[in-house]
């Protein structure tokens, strides 16, 4: 899948509150969970994007805490929300989409290690 369609699907699924703002919360959602996961899980699942969405997620893989501590939803969407200016509860509309999208974008596997590897506030974004 390449960035524009992802971009749209997220766009479809998120508040609507245009395509900018759709491919804006799009990186930012990757960043934010990629910083939550293990540096090789952020490769795998890097490898398996196109290569503007790699490059977010390697980003926020270099961001990543890797002290462990507990991650709540609501911080995570938060962050998206200040990284792209939106509503918390639209950055919160926009993750769920992004998630979805991954969802159609990598294989099952993939999604299941990104899964496994995050927090378990954030894991359950990626319930299908």
């Amino acid at each position: 899948m390449q960035t524009d369609e992802f971009v749209a699907r997220v766009e479809h699924q998120g508040p609507g509150l245009g395509a900018e703002t759709a491919r804006a919360a799009t990186l930012a959602t990757l960043q934010a969970l990629c910083a939550h996961l293990p540096a090789t899980q952020t490769h795998q699942l890097a490898s398996q994007l196109p290569q503007d969405l790699a490059q977010a997620a390697e980003i926020g893989g270099g961001q990543a805490d890797r002290s462990q501590r507990p991650v709540e939803l609501s911080q995570f969407y938060a962050d998206i929300a200040s990284k792209t200016g939106v509503e918390h509860d639209d950055a919160a509309r926009y993750a769920r989409a992004v998630t979805r999208t991954l969802h159609q974008a990598v294989t099952n596997g993939e999604i299941s290690d990104v899964a496994l590897d995050l927090p378990e506030d954030l894991a359950g974004l990626l319930a299908a």
